[in-house]
């Protein structure tokens, strides 16, 4: 997979990029970040993770990829839009 450095999910899509077609069109680049933290994890060299139990991997790994796909700027102003419509409604 050859990667092109400066280009944005919507070029990659729109150019049916290779990577763009691993993650099946959704946030290429942020899914494509999330596969490569959590691949890093898998050397024993890199994985502080290794004296979490099961429950604490897998809050940690949810967080991560929370945090991660939020950086997606394709939803940014449909997920703000959300949470200001949810904001008034608790003020």
């Amino acid at each position: 997979m050859r990667l092109v450095r400066g280009v944005n999910n919507l070029f990659l899509v729109s150019t049916q990029a290779s990577l763009a077609t691993r993650y099946n069109d959704r946030a290429p680049l942020e899914s494509h970040h999330c596969a490569a933290t959590f691949g890093i994890l898998l050397n024993d060299e890199f994985n502080f993770t290794t004296n979490f139990s099961n429950e604490e991997f897998r809050m940690f790994r949810h967080l991560v990829i929370t945090c991660i796909m939020a950086t997606d700027m394709g939803v940014h102003f449909s997920k703000l839009a959300q949470f200001k419509a949810l904001s008034m409604k608790e003020g």
